[in-house]
């Protein structure tokens, strides 16, 4: 999916610039209760670990992956001349459907007519979003005061979200992108390397992008090495940045994140999270990569394991 839209990305851009505007994307930071946050980052970094770490966190709340922020912002600016009922039913439709999102199973109905109701000086795009994170909250019963999205999808079209959330902050997770690759492979045998490379190169350098435009208030960069060496001191610093406070029940070993992924949280991929946070999968890339695959993809990665201070050998 990831790459069904980029060669019509800019085309429908392009033309909703010309098309008649009804309804803002954003009208500031009163289309949020409270500023969320985006973790950046491919696949297999360790996103599914850090999320469960900060769902547990009584005042944060980080739903399973969504696949469709992307199609929800090029489909409200396409559409943006319909009523404000009409394209408020078809963005919470795109999180709705049963592809749209991993086991978020949200109920619309009473959402869409609460949207609706909204005071003309009220309605935006920003608005939609945070009501659908803060509906998938409340309609599972959990307590939180901020949410968070962790999905790698959303990386890959930052350029096209950040806009949408200027006063979020953003969490950069890198990783040895060796042994991300190697998590790539061994989840999807058929993933070539290309492929592989490309989500690492590019989630690396929208982090870049991110930590240039945005200060140290809105934009910090975790590696998952110290994330599973030192949990309590990098949690530490996330919740500060977060502005939450840091409490230890959030390092417990809990399988609950796993749960409400569904079925894919029972999957090899997922069930490390369940296990006490350990350093064990630093480095696998040593006996997982064949001297083939390292001689294929070290071209193609070698730059930013030097900017990011990983060792060659």
């Amino acid at each position: 999916m990831a790459m069904k839209y980029k060669g019509i990305l800019p085309i429908a851009l392009k033309l909703s610039t010309i098309l008649p505007k009804r309804h803002p994307v954003r009208r500031g930071s009163s289309d949020f209760l409270e500023r969320p946050f985006f973790v950046v980052s491919s696949g297999r970094t360790g996103t599914t670990l850090l999320a469960s770490i900060l769902d547990r966190h009584p005042e944060v709340l980080v739903p399973p992956e969504q696949f469709v922020m992307a199609n929800a912002i090029i489909k409200y600016r396409l559409l943006n001349y319909l009523e404000w009922l009409d394209l408020v039913s078809i963005i919470v439709g795109e999180f709705a459907r049963s592809k749209g999102t991993m086991n978020w199973e949200l109920k619309v109905n009473e959402l869409i007519q609460d949207l609706a109701n909204l005071p003309v000086e009220e309605r935006s795009l920003g608005k939609i979003f945070d009501a659908l994170f803060r509906s998938y909250g409340t309609q599972k019963g959990y307590s939180f005061r901020i949410w968070g999205d962790k999905s790698p999808l959303s990386t890959d079209y930052m350029e096209l979200i950040a806009p949408v959330f200027p006063e979020a902050k953003y969490l950069g997770l890198v990783r040895d992108g060796r042994d991300v690759i190697a998590s790539i492979y061994k989840k999807n045998p058929d993933a070539d390397v290309p492929y592989a490379t490309k989500k690492w190169n590019h989630a690396i350098a929208m982090q870049r992008k991110l930590q240039k435009k945005l200060g140290p208030d809105q934009f910090k960069q975790v590696r998952y090495e110290d994330l599973v060496r030192e949990p309590e001191k990098i949690m530490r610093e996330i919740c500060d940045f977060l502005e939450v406070e840091y409490t230890p029940a959030i390092l417990e070993t809990q399988d609950d994140y796993l749960e409400k992924l569904g079925a894919v949280g029972d999957t090899e991929a997922f069930r490390n999270v369940a296990k006490p946070i350990n350093p064990d999968s630093i480095g696998k890339w040593r006996k997982n990569l064949s001297p083939q695959q390292l001689k294929d993809l070290m071209p193609l990665i070698e730059e930013n394991l030097k900017a990011l201070n990983y060792p060659l050998d």
